[in-house]
């Protein structure tokens, strides 16, 4: 499931950057990936993320983001923004998202599963 989200991440990640370049916006890539490669191993160390491992992560990001705008002849402001809310906006909401469906799924699951089979049996007259 883990793997699953990062991939899915990276590539929401890609395709947010994409639409920043298309509005003349240049995020880094690097930074975007790397985030969602630490959010992928802060879900490895824990089964479910505390609010201070979130807290470290949005911290990171967003030193990365401020760093990468250090160099103000070449970037804008934009640049730094897009960076940060890509990582933020894509990953973190796509990782509460599919963890928050797949926990409903195993609930309806097991659900499912003690149900007493009389319920499903029919007869036939």
């Amino acid at each position: 499931l883990a793997v699953l989200v990062a991939v899915i991440s990276i590539i929401g990640t890609r395709e947010f950057y994409k639409g920043c370049e298309s509005l003349d916006i240049k995020p880094c890539y690097a930074i975007g990936y790397a985030s969602a490669i630490l959010l992928f191993m802060l879900n490895l160390l824990r089964d479910s993320i505390s609010f201070s491992y979130i807290g470290l992560w949005l911290f990171v990001v967003t030193a990365a983001s401020l760093i990468y705008g250090f160099k103000v002849e070449k970037r804008k402001l934009e640049d730094v923004i897009s960076t940060a809310f890509g990582a933020i906006y894509v990953q973190l909401l796509l990782e509460f998202f599919l963890k928050q469906l797949f926990h409903l799924l195993e609930r309806k699951l097991l659900i499912f599963q003690q149900l007493p089979f009389e319920l499903f049996h029919f007869q036939l007259e």
